[in-house]
C-alpha cells in the first residue's frame, strides 16, 4: 500500500498559518467535502469527536487526524502543510506542520486502519519528514511521500 495511490496532487494544503486545531479540522472538512460531495460540517464534526477520543497528534510535528464516515464508498486522504507548527495536543507536547487526514467507509473499518498505519508509518520516516518539511509545491510533497515505497535507510 502507498499513499500516493490515494492522495494526488489537487489533496494537497499548503498553508502558511493557523490559529487553532479546529480551524485546521474545519479547512480539512471543506476539502473533503468538495472531493466527496458530503457535508463540510459533519466531516468536521466527525474528525473533532475522534480528537476527542485522544489526539491523533503522534509527535515530533506530525498528526494523523482521522474518522470513519458513513456513506462515503471509499477512503480518502489530504495532507495539509503547515508553515508554522499548530497547537494539537500531540502527545509530545509539541506544535504540528505535518498533517495527513484521513476518511474512510465506516462499513470498512479495517481498511481504512490499514490506510492509517501505513500514513502514520511513512510520517514518522525521518527522511520523509524532512523532505516534506522542504517541500514548496504539491508535487514535491507527493515525491516525498512517494519515498515511502523504497526500503527504509540501513544505518552503517
Amino acid at each position: 500500500m502507498k499513499i500516493t495511490d490515494t492522495l494526488g496532487a489537487g489533496d494537497v494544503l499548503l498553508i502558511d498559518a493557523l490559529s487553532v486545531k479546529e480551524e485546521l479540522l474545519g479547512l480539512i472538512g471543506a476539502h473533503f467535502a468538495g472531493v466527496t460531495g458530503l457535508e463540510r460540517d459533519d466531516i468536521a464534526e466527525a474528525l473533532a469527536k475522534r480528537e476527542s477520543l485522544g489526539t491523533t497528534g503522534l509527535g515530533d510535528g506530525i498528526a494523523v487526524p482521522h474518522a470513519p464516515i458513513a456513506g462515503l464508498d471509499t477512503a480518502c486522504l489530504t495532507f495539509v502543510r503547515l508553515g508554522s507548527p499548530l497547537a494539537f495536543d500531540a502527545v509530545d507536547g509539541a506544535g504540528v506542520d505535518l498533517v495527513c487526514a484521513i476518511l474512510f467507509p465506516d462499513s470498512d473499518q479495517p481498511a481504512g486502519l490499514k490506510l492509517l498505519a501505513c500514513v502514520a508509518r511513512t510520517l514518522r520516516r525521518p527522511d520523509v519528514a524532512k523532505e516534506l518539511r522542504k517541500a514548496t509545491t504539491a508535487d514535491e510533497i507527493i515525491t516525498a511521500l512517494a519515498i515511502e515505497a523504497l526500503p527504509p535507510p540501513t544505518e552503517l
